[in-house]
């Protein structure tokens, strides 16, 4: 890597602090996307290890969707913390906050994770402060005793079937 030493015209300056930022928040995100899913596929190849007792074991289908926990009401013990995530609100249609999140989930949806609550909570919290950053799936916003409280992005599908006419070529 070279050394190099360059003058910047201060009001180029701000720019590229500005750039560099936005590249370090993008990188981030990129990082904290890559260590879910490397923990995700940890947890596969752990259950799978543990599962096989040193033997190798073949699962067909059946046996792996036999597997899946499925509560009457459509949730999946299985589902990603975002997915799950969405499931509350979307079940209790109104905003909640990350604590009213893990405390729902815990006490209606998977009563074995009470002793893991702070852990839970920390996830949830991680997930909903992720999905805010990438601008996807949560909307954040403050309630009235000044925390925050999440909601379902809605997803707006495009409508336009033609191109724009711009007004330039």
């Amino acid at each position: 890597m070279k050394n190099l030493q360059i003058e910047i015209p201060e009001e180029d300056y701000d720019f590229l602090v500005n750039l560099y930022n936005e590249r370090v928040e993008t990188l981030k995100i990129e990082i904290s996307k890559k260590q879910e899913q490397l923990q995700r596929a940890s947890e596969s190849l752990k259950k799978l290890l543990s599962a096989s007792s040193k033997e190798t074991k073949v699962y067909s289908t059946e046996k792996l969707i036999s597997k899946i926990t499925k509560l009457d009401n459509g949730y999946i013990k299985e589902w990603s913390w975002r997915k799950k995530i969405k499931f509350v609100l979307n079940e209790n249609n109104a905003p909640m906050s990350a604590k009213e999140i893990t405390n729902y989930i815990i006490s209606n949806l998977e009563p074995e994770l009470d002793s893991e609550k702070s852990r839970i909570f920390a996830t949830v919290s991680g997930q909903l402060s992720n999905a805010i950053k990438e601008n996807k799936d949560f909307i954040r916003e403050k309630n009235e005793i000044d925390e925050y409280v999440y909601s379902v992005k809605e997803e707006i599908e495009s409508t336009i079937t033609e191109p724009f006419d711009l007004p330039f070529k």
